[in-house]
């Protein structure tokens, strides 16, 4: 133990140099002011302006969970001596993945701890969780869904039961999970990344495809990464085309890193850490716009405005998404179409010349989608839609662009 301490102690020096002389990073990335500024930062969820970062390194006295209630501009410690390994967040409800290793650093248990008050207080719970790494968690309506290296675990009741809902029903690694609207996505790796999706909450799965890693979702798109590269579907994985547009070639088969807000989607590479450009596209992946890099990059996060950052041993970064269409020499082509009414009763007419038209709910659930029109006007019929918020996807020779529309 005293020698791990001395490692400890050592590593905390060296890294307090490197601080005095700075890293490489792209000028438009400034740097946030968390308490403990070295940490190691594994992860990001965000809701509202609030922010939480998972810290976390070999060294125990670096294990801490962050907090940030000014969109990621300072943080604050919450929780101390616990290895941050994925966070998610939605509302009011929070919930922490950790891992607990022993003095040789092999992983001794896996927890989740929870609360139900933006963080203000904790409660411990995934006690029945394997004693296993940890890659991923996220919330599905009222479930909470953690992906480990021994498998796939589902909760129903905020994290108090758990029980395996692996697409191939063993303890199988699920490197990456995602959600889009009621589906689950969910990557099992065998001899090759193998990508199933369920409707209901993991009771069933139905596969998708190989050479597929799930990376994560914009609305009704979703991103995984494969040998092609990039890649994309908006019919919940039936389909997949190319999302390399504005990659370096040598970035489009390397990512691994996701985070999305709104319209907005940032992806970095893979590897933990990694060195390379992170890229922006705000047009769910048809193109990407780099971002400038971060040195030694290990997580990705969105909040407001702000793509986020975390390094290994640097802490956390932030960078304007508008910083970004400013590198953008030609501007964005005008929509050629025009959506009317807006509110509407429920017919809803597009005049232009489009190749597709897709409407989702408020869940990202797809529920109208015409392809190829064969008119200059193209009418949705929401007749016998709930009144509320929904969106339409609308893709031209200009582009894609995403409009919100009202049912009165």
């Amino acid at each position: 133990m005293r020698f791990i301490w001395l490692r400890a102690s050592l590593f905390y020096a060296s890294i307090l140099a490197m601080c005095a002389f700075g890293f490489p990073a792209e000028a438009q990335w400034e740097r946030a002011t968390p308490i403990d500024s070295i940490n190691g930062i594994n992860c990001f969820a965000a809701n509202g302006g609030r922010v939480f970062a998972g810290g976390g390194s070999n060294y125990i006295p670096f294990n801490v969970l962050f907090q940030s209630d000014d969109s990621g501009e300072t943080f604050f410690v919450v929780y101390r001596n616990i290895y941050v390994s994925a966070i998610t967040a939605s509302g009011n409800n929070v919930y922490v993945a950790h891992e607990f290793y022993t003095p040789n650093f092999d992983i001794s248990s896996s927890a989740v701890l929870y609360s139900s008050n933006a963080g203000t207080t904790w409660t411990d719970r995934g006690s029945s969780l394997p004693a296993t790494g940890i890659n991923s968690i996220l919330m599905s309506k009222e479930s909470v869904f953690v992906a480990t290296d021994s498998g796939l675990f589902f909760s129903p009741d905020s994290g108090v039961s758990w029980s395996n809902k692996s697409p191939e029903g063993g303890s199988q690694q699920i490197p990456s999970i995602a959600v889009s609207g009621s589906i689950i996505y969910a990557t099992s790796l065998d001899t090759t990344d193998l990508l199933y999706c369920s409707t209901n909450q993991g009771s069933d799965w139905t596969f998708l495809g190989n050479d597929l890693e799930i990376l994560g979702s914009c609305g009704s798109t979703i991103f995984a990464e494969s040998s092609r590269g990039t890649v994309r579907s908006i019919d919940s994985g039936v389909t997949w085309t190319s999302a390399n547009v504005g990659l370096l070639e040598n970035d489009s088969t390397n990512i691994g890193k996701f985070a999305s807000i709104g319209n907005y989607v940032i992806i970095g590479p893979s590897g933990t850490p990694s060195e390379g450009m992170v890229y922006l596209s705000s047009n769910f992946g048809e193109s990407w716009i780099p971002l400038g890099t971060i040195h030694r990059l290990y997580s990705l996060g969105a909040v407001g405005p702000y793509a986020l950052a975390g390094s290994d041993v640097v802490g956390t970064y932030r960078q304007l998404f508008s910083n970004a269409s400013a590198k953008v020499e030609q501007p964005t082509p005008l929509p050629s179409f025009y959506i009317s009414p807006n509110p509407t009763s429920g017919m809803v007419t597009i005049s232009g010349s489009i190749t597709r038209a897709t409407v989702t709910n408020v869940l990202g659930e797809t529920i109208l989608q015409i392809a190829n029109p064969n008119a200059s006007e193209t009418t949705l019929d929401l007749t016998n839609e709930p009144a509320g918020t929904y969106f339409v996807r609308v893709e031209s020779a200009n582009g894609t662009t995403m409009q919100k529309i009202v049912k009165e």
